[in-house]
């Protein structure tokens, strides 16, 4: 979750990061290849993010806070309410 106000919603924005395990050199696994696939509810493409910049932009949460934002923000694509 963003630690900031989002579009003057008053709600913050938020992310899904899925780690993708890479091979460094020689096949061998290194935590500075780290890198995680980003899915946010309304946004369709799937960049990459280190964990270092997710640390620093963003904080974890449980499914249980995250679900009503994340419902919020899928919401507001699929069904938008234009003058907000």
């Amino acid at each position: 979750m963003q630690r900031r106000n989002s579009s003057g919603t008053g709600r913050p924005s938020l992310l899904l990061a899925l780690e993708m395990l890479r091979a460094g050199p020689r096949g061998n696994y290194n935590a500075n290849w780290l890198e995680f696939r980003i899915l946010r509810p309304n946004i369709a493409t799937m960049p990459t993010m280190k964990l270092a910049d997710l640390r620093n932009n963003y904080r974890q949460v449980k499914i249980e806070e995250a679900r009503p934002l994340w419902e919020f923000w899928y919401g507001l694509i699929v069904f938008p309410r234009h003058g907000m």
